[in-house]
């Protein structure tokens, strides 16, 4: 029987070791502070419309997967807003926080597995992004797919991130729609971060 408890353990020790740090000054690459340091709480804005009009609320950081009137369980959360507003930093704190076991913020669901794929850097379909990011390089065949299995079984205890959506190419977009529609990964969470000239076509899903 298949363990995949030393692959989690490995992508773990990724996120600790990779997405713990940050560059918050892009032209100064060499300036890295860890994120525990820098980290302050964000605050969402969740808007709808309501009688013709745009009301806002406040959501905090770790209560976007909590039940309200619209939804009674979210599963699916789009974040949009503009370069620099604190999405990726955002992404990187809730892969930071699953590896380090991190657990008891509000309603923020506790995840068997959580997948943080950088978009810019994807180049192909879903299961070969995971593989290129998150996997080991010298990793087998049988293993790979045995792992693909489990997060298949494991949907409902997973949470895919994919983060920086924009950067996406525009030749896998389809491939991703079907992602956020729910036909891949059926009952997975997922979180989507873009900036907001792209977020129409991602609401719409």
């Amino acid at each position: 029987m298949f363990d995949p408890t030393e692959l989690i353990g490995i992508i773990r020790e990724r996120y600790e070791h990779l997405e713990g740090w940050l560059a918050p000054i892009s032209w100064h690459k060499e300036d890295v502070f860890k994120l525990d340091n820098i980290f302050t709480q964000l605050k969402f804005v969740r808007r709808r419309r309501q009688r013709g009009r745009k009301t806002d609320h406040i959501v905090d950081m770790f209560q976007i997967f909590q039940q309200h009137e619209e939804c009674s369980q979210p599963k699916r959360v789009h974040i949009e807003g503009q370069l620099g507003m604190g999405k990726t930093t955002f992404s990187y704190k809730i892969a930071y926080d699953w590896a380090k076991k991190r657990t008891g913020k509000d309603s923020f669901p506790e995840f068997e597995i959580v997948l943080l794929l950088k978009c810019r850097d994807i180049t192909s379909g879903l299961w070969d992004a995971i593989a290129e990011q998150l996997l080991p390089k010298n990793i087998d065949e049988e293993a790979r797919e045995r792992f693909f299995t489990f997060v298949q079984k494991q949907r409902s205890n997973v949470l895919l991130v994919l983060d920086g959506l924009d950067e996406l190419p525009i030749s896998l977009w389809k491939e991703y729609e079907d992602i956020f529609e729910g036909r891949v990964l059926p009952h997975c969470y997922l979180v989507v971060t873009t900036r907001c000239e792209i977020g129409m076509g991602v609401r719409k899903c």
